[in-house]
């Protein structure tokens, strides 16, 4: 019993150690990738050729979002890209005005209001109409069904010229895409039909989470949510980019054994996406069945053996302003990915989309593993950790081992972000990293708070079981709400 319990001790604390190497190799790599591909963009742009750019429709989803509309609308209003060739909706929903009402018993100022407003000022500013606002007029529904009201809208108005040809994207109020982003799609898409003649499918815009780091209180709550920034940072640069890259790269392998077991299960992420109308269509719109439409979008996409390539230019957003508004949302992101069967399912029994089941089952266990290692690893970590003060005084090696894979994974992980900044600032427009500096007693805290951040990531989950029990016995579904941006923020 005591060479298995030995044993496990070691597995789970040799993978922490793998881990943390493995995102210390992805970060470089990532950060490696982007300065040759920004740097190929900026030498041959003007060389390329983008007589006919993408006809490009970003959708800006809102609720409740009044005190961030207007910044993002005014960072949109500078984009660089043909007039006649851009859209900006803005899609607002009478859930807004109804919950308003039966609040207070008041109508006051809201997101529509500021949404008519700021579009027509915005459009008239620019002496061109880019900016349009759609209102959903149901008062029940989600985020993916304001962005299939806006596809319904889209046909009913004609705006879109050619379903092969537009590129429909999202972005969320606390989104600052770089300007750049869209020029870069249109080069992208010019580069590849005449290296390949082929048009890619969709792309997906990796975000940083400093939007609001200083502005974060400083209390232990203000820390834990800092901290939060920077795994989430770490994640981004060490897993997300080189898992889309690696599922592009891999999908169009000619090697079919290669292209099968080496494939990628990649989900969207909810801002900075763009996919091809046509492809919208294919797959039956966004889906609604799932907590989280962009996860979901981003699976099936995946399955089908849809390549999403990554756009090397940042969108900078927050983290959110309270632990328990990050709780709820590591939640909505854990009930999305379990829904990964029920996805497989449609699909297979879908006329318009099938995926291979073999294929399929693949995909459905890589993501098994991920939801175990996230509901439970932090928590089996540190019980391994106070579990090894129990092996006798010869066998301290065991805690020794746990305390350098812990230290290794955290300590690497901030340094590596932190370093990262600098070499970033040069990659990023208008930002430098003195807005987030990380002084010594900073790190420190983190340091400090790092074995409780292990615990926090697992809590999100753990409600989402705790949820998914009391639906059963009380035979009801669970709710989902939207994330808030802050406490304050919410009525």
């Amino acid at each position: 019993m005591k060479v298995l319990f030995q044993s496990i001790i070691t597995i789970v604390f040799l993978y922490t150690l793998y881990r943390a190497v493995v995102l210390q190799i992805g970060v470089t790599t990532s950060i490696r990738w982007l300065q040759k591909k920004q740097k190929e963009f900026q030498n041959t742009f003007r060389k390329i050729t983008v007589d006919d750019p993408p006809f490009l429709i970003l959708l800006l989803p809102v609720l409740r979002e009044e005190r961030e509309l207007p910044g993002l609308l005014q960072h949109l209003s500078a984009v660089k890209y043909p007039a006649n060739k851009i859209q900006i909706v803005v899609i607002t929903t009478e859930k807004e005005e109804f919950e308003a009402k039966s609040l207070d018993g008041q109508n006051r100022q809201s997101t529509i209001s500021v949404a008519k407003e700021m579009v027509e000022n915005k459009n008239l500013e620019l002496g061109k109409q880019i900016f349009l606002h759609f209102h959903y007029p149901q008062i029940v529904g989600k985020k993916a069904d304001q962005l299939n009201f806006a596809l319904q809208e889209i046909d009913r108005l004609y705006l879109a010229p050619s379903a092969d040809k537009t590129f429909i994207g999202v972005y969320d109020a606390d989104s600052r895409p770089d300007v750049r982003t869209f020029e870069f799609i249109a080069w992208d898409v010019a580069n590849s039909i005449q290296q390949k003649e082929t048009m890619p499918q969709a792309y997906q815009q990796i975000p940083l989470y400093f939007k609001n780091f200083h502005t974060l209180a400083r209390t232990f709550e203000g820390w834990l949510l800092r901290l939060e920034a920077l795994y989430q940072t770490r994640w981004a640069l060490g897993y997300e980019i080189p898992n889309y890259r690696s599922q592009t790269l891999l999908l169009n392998s000619s090697l079919r054994v290669s292209s099968f077991w080496n494939s990628r299960l990649c989900y969207l992420i909810g801002h900075g996406c763009f996919l091809r109308l046509d492809i919208i269509r294919q797959v039956g719109s966004f889906p609604t069945y799932s907590p989280a439409e962009d996860l979901t979008l981003g699976n099936i996409l995946s399955l089908l053996g849809i390549p999403i390539k990554t756009i090397p230019f940042f969108d900078l957003c927050e983290v959110p302003e309270s632990l328990s508004i990050l709780f709820h949302q590591s939640r909505v992101w854990f009930a999305t990915s379990m829904t990964i069967f029920e996805t497989i399912h449609r699909l297979q029994t879908s006329l318009k989309s099938r995926a291979s089941e073999t294929r399929a089952f693949y995909l459905a266990l890589q993501r098994s593993i991920m939801h175990v290692s996230w509901a439970f690893g932090g928590i089996i970590f540190i019980s391994c950790l106070l579990g090894s003060i129990l092996i006798d005084a010869r066998a301290k090696i065991f805690l020794g081992l746990g305390v350098i894979s812990g230290l290794t994974y955290t300590t690497v992980g901030i340094f590596t972000v932190i370093r990262s900044f600098r070499i970033l600032d040069k990659l990023l427009l208008g930002v430098s990293h003195r807005e987030w500096e990380i002084s010594p007693a900073d790190f420190l805290s983190f340091l400090v708070l790092s074995p409780l951040k292990a615990i926090t990531n697992c809590i999100g989950p753990v409600v989402y079981f705790c949820y998914s029990l009391w639906s059963r016995i009380t035979l009801s579904s669970q709710a989902y709400k939207k994330t808030e941006r802050s406490v304050s923020n919410t009525r």
